[in-house]
């Protein structure tokens, strides 16, 4: 089967290509349904992620405020501490665009 061909006919005319070779109908209303719940799966997978990560920093945090150091020791560990969480979301975000 020359498919190329098939690809330059049926694309133009809308005609569902997997009803044509295996003769499967998927509406749209299914892709459309199928790919909102990828994206809410996604999003809720984003979100835990980030759920994980901010209680992560937190603990951090507190082990820093526990060390048995002066205030202005653990304030520059804290501050570095979240100098570098700060940096890496950043990279992270230029790096999803």
């Amino acid at each position: 089967m020359n498919y190329d061909l098939l690809f330059i006919k049926c694309l133009p005319l809308n005609i569902d290509l997997n009803w044509l070779i295996y003769g499967e109908f998927i509406s749209q209303a299914d892709i459309k349904e199928k790919l909102q719940s990828r994206i809410s799966l996604n999003k809720e997978k984003e979100s835990e992620a980030e759920d994980n990560q901010k209680e992560e920093i937190i603990n951090i945090v507190e082990m820093i405020r526990q060390l048995p150091w002066p205030i202005s020791t653990r304030r520059i560990i804290m501050e570095n501490y979240l100098y570098l969480v700060f940096n890496e979301q950043k990279e992270r975000i230029k790096r999803e665009k």
